[in-house]
């Protein structure tokens, strides 16, 4: 596998794909908390409400047109009854 510095990006370049990484990474644990809520019978206005936020704010997480803070997707976790757990990722 060739180095970073071996496939000649700029700064910005790297800074983009960096981005778009933790977007993939993002929306994939978005889209299982949505499949979560849909298995618990919950609305998007119920699951708003019990995460103190609007309908359109828990709308605009799962369409994918905004990102929740971290600390929102812990309360989505929780206002779910789920467990959250954080593993270092393994090398290829």
């Amino acid at each position: 596998m060739a180095a970073v510095t071996d496939l000649d990006l700029t700064e910005e370049q790297i800074d983009a794909l960096m981005a778009e990484a933790r977007q993939v990474e993002v929306n994939g644990l978005v889209v299982s908390l949505m499949y979560a809520r849909l298995a618990h019978g919950l609305t998007q206005a119920q699951l708003a409400d019990r995460l103190g936020v609007s309908r359109a704010a828990v709308e605009s997480w799962e369409t994918g047109r905004r990102e929740p803070r971290a600390s929102r997707l812990v309360d989505w976790v929780d206002a779910l009854g789920l467990r959250l757990h954080l593993a270092p990722k393994e090398e290829p």
